[in-house]
């Protein structure tokens, strides 16, 4: 029997752990890693895990068609960067996944953002300015070799262009690191990169 509500479909049931098997675990734990407690996921994050899956697949499908060459493709969080901020801080950088195309002659890398056109600009700005700073340590040049670019995809022109006028205000030397496309241009975009 079918039940209606947010995530219509066949019942189903879920399992998790209560207080008691929380408690447990965490005092079992030696790793240090937070135990966290069970919840629904909201449809925010659930629409930004499925387009974050939908690059995938229409990825791996530009792939057997010979499109490019998908050589590498990491989602969070197996994609974070880990790296030394200012005064001795410890950062994070997050981004929702990386990429690698292969051409005869390259390796193309790329950090994925998947805009949903649920941010403030001014929240796209700061994170953009994060990769501009986990740049400028050189730890992923030191790691990898190059530095990734980073690749807004978005869900329409208008919210794309409003995202590459707000990269425009970073300083000149990020200009380079970013580009900006919709998420039906996307596979054709990263194809047409691999080809330049």
């Amino acid at each position: 029997m079918a039940h209606g509500g947010e995530r219509a479909g066949s019942a189903s049931t879920t399992y998790a752990l209560g207080r008691a098997g929380g408690y447990l675990l965490r005092t079992k734990r030696t790793t240090g890693q937070r135990v966290r407690s069970a919840h629904t996921p909201g449809a925010r994050y659930l629409a930004h895990t499925l387009a974050v899956g939908d690059l995938y697949v229409a990825l791996v499908d530009a792939d057997r068609g010979g499109t490019i060459q998908l050589a590498d493709f990491d989602p969070e969080p197996a994609c974070w960067r880990h790296y030394p901020a200012p005064f001795g801080a410890q950062q994070t950088l997050k981004p929702d996944a990386y990429l690698k195309l292969m051409t005869p002659e390259y390796e193309l890398a790329w950090f994925i953002e998947i805009d949903m056109a649920t941010e403030a600009l001014t929240t796209i700005k700061a994170k953009a300015s994060r990769y501009h700073e986990y740049f400028r340590s050189g730890t992923e040049q030191a790691a990898h070799g190059v530095f990734p670019r980073v690749l807004w995809i978005t869900p329409d022109t208008a919210r794309a262009e409003a995202i590459t006028e707000t990269l425009a205000r970073l300083p000149v030397e990020a200009h380079r690191l970013f580009a900006t496309t919709t998420a039906d241009a996307a596979p054709g975009f990263l194809a047409s990169e691999a080809r330049v």
